[in-house]
């Protein structure tokens, strides 16, 4: 968890943002169980900063849970027609916001942090002209040997 502290004022609002291997740490099982429990776990050190009146913006990463996702595609291509990457990436941010909403609404709630937790999708423009575009350099999911 990566905390960015603002200067303190009367809106104070703390952005947190969560990797997806936060979410799903390399070596662990990767259901969906082990995923809701290290979901909780990264959100529970937040229900102090609610206490304290801070606004909390949670942001997340889905780089293990888009390779799966990628995967799963992959595995019945033959009886099911795959999704393109942009609906995968949809999909993972709603369940992935779905564990997230629900871990830190329970948190807030069981230590008496009256809040309202909300999840929103969004979308990024990408610019394909970027020359980042042509040379990325960030792995999407697991990386595999080649035997895999």
């Amino acid at each position: 968890v990566r905390v960015m502290m603002p200067p303190p004022g009367p809106d104070r609002t703390i952005v947190v943002a969560l990797g997806g291997n936060a979410l799903q740490p390399p070596g662990g099982r990767g259901d969906i169980y082990e995923q809701f429990a290290h979901t909780r776990a990264s959100l529970e050190p937040l229900v102090a900063l609610a206490r304290e009146g801070w606004r909390v913006a949670v942001v997340h990463g889905n780089g293990p849970q888009i390779g799966d996702d990628l995967r799963r595609n992959e595995a019945v291509r033959d009886r099911i027609p795959p999704l393109p990457v942009g609906v995968l990436v949809a999909g993972t941010g709603g369940w992935i916001g779905y564990m997230i909403q629900q871990s830190l609404q329970n948190a807030l709630d069981r230590f008496g942090v009256k809040r309202d937790v909300v999840t929103v999708i969004t979308q990024v423009v990408v610019d394909p002209d970027d020359p980042a575009s042509r040379e990325p350099v960030k792995p999407i999911g697991r990386v595999m040997d080649e035997a895999t």
